[in-house]
């Protein structure tokens, strides 16, 4: 669904396909590297003795160590009767690769903090989500629309072509 007019960012435009930039710390770059590239299978770009800009399914994210990096103590907000990291970031994928995404995680004994599950079953908003940390307790989410266009949807009773 598109926004209207009205709420567009005159600097975004649908057709250009706009890359995602996020900077996080990690407590230890060399740990953090191995979790991003054997895990989650991000490949490297540049990178020095404290950062490391890795391909996050498309998006730019950079790791940077922080010496200095209290662990905060994580609040969090109840969804659908789970405990969801306020704090967190993530991606969306194509149902087909949420599904092996899961596969492989699963396959790598890797411990979610959120199983995944069904949002939503046979409504307009469907969707699969799950949720992970990296070595420096950052969490990542994975979601999966079953009708992508339901993104951005303000009303989940509103019915789109396909759905």
């Amino acid at each position: 669904m598109s926004l209207q007019d009205s709420q567009r960012s005159s600097f975004y435009d649908e057709q250009d396909s706009t890359v995602f930039h996020l900077a996080i710390p990690v407590t230890d770059l060399a740990e953090a590297k191995e979790f991003y590239v054997s895990t989650l299978k991000c490949e490297i770009g540049r990178q020095s003795d404290t950062w490391v800009d890795l391909n996050f399914f498309g998006h730019q994210l950079v790791i940077h160590y922080s010496k200095n990096n209290v662990k905060q103590k994580t609040s969090f907000n109840e969804v659908d009767g789970h405990q969801v990291p306020a704090s967190h970031f993530g991606v969306i994928l194509s149902w087909e690769i949420f599904s092996s995404l899961e596969s492989h995680l699963r396959s790598m004994n890797i411990n979610f903090h959120l199983d995944p599950y069904l949002r939503f079953e046979g409504q307009p908003g469907e969707q699969k989500t799950m949720f992970i940390k990296d070595p420096s307790d950052n969490f990542i989410e994975f979601k999966s629309f079953r009708n992508i266009d339901m993104v951005f949807a303000t009303d989940l009773d509103e019915k789109i072509v396909g759905n």
